[in-house]
């Protein structure tokens, strides 16, 4: 499914029996948004499946992610997501870095080398990152407040995103003035 959010783009996800199994960020055209979801957990979007995962078609789930999706990005109010998110296959370590990142509060931000250490290895800087990188579901798990020791970092592992970054948290009412 691709969704259009008016000033943001389009956003594609699919689900599993599980639950969601992957969300992109906005992109500029339905294309883009589709190839996003390709790349993620490597799912090739055609055949109507998803990497083995059935492509399930539920409107009620749908309905509830568009609207928790219009209300964090033209309201900047980010609700407990209330559906089932679907981890099959994921790495263990990917899964508890993101769930470190997952608690980090609305309005705040930590570096990669922060949630190193919460993880017990403070030179894991580049996992993290490369952890953040694989996050199937950016705009709910928010990679976004984790920045580099020295500015905004990449997102997403390409820097033509950072725009994004800095937009998402601006909407969270982040200063990231020139400094960041």
């Amino acid at each position: 499914m691709v969704i259009f959010i008016k000033d943001w783009g389009f956003c594609a996800c699919c689900w599993s029996t599980k639950g969601l199994w992957a969300l992109t960020l906005p992109e500029a055209t339905e294309k883009g948004a589709l190839q996003a979801l390709k790349q993620m957990r490597k799912a090739p979007v055609h055949n109507d499946t998803y990497g083995g995962i059935e492509k399930i078609a539920n409107l009620e789930k749908e309905k509830i992610l568009v609207q928790w999706l219009e209300q964090y990005l033209y309201k900047g109010k980010r609700m407990d997501f209330p559906l089932e998110l679907d981890w099959s296959g994921f790495p263990s370590f990917y899964y508890t870095t993101l769930m470190k990142v997952s608690k980090i509060e609305e309005g705040k931000t930590k570096t990669y080398g922060e949630i190193a250490e919460q993880l017990g290895n403070p030179k894991a800087v580049r996992a993290v990152g490369g952890a953040l990188r694989k996050n199937p579901y950016p705009l709910l798990i928010p990679c976004h407040r984790v920045l580099a020791c020295q500015g905004l970092g990449g997102f997403t592992g390409a820097d033509k995103r950072i725009e994004l970054k800095r937009r998402l948290l601006e909407l969270e009412g982040i200063n990231v003035g020139s400094s960041i």
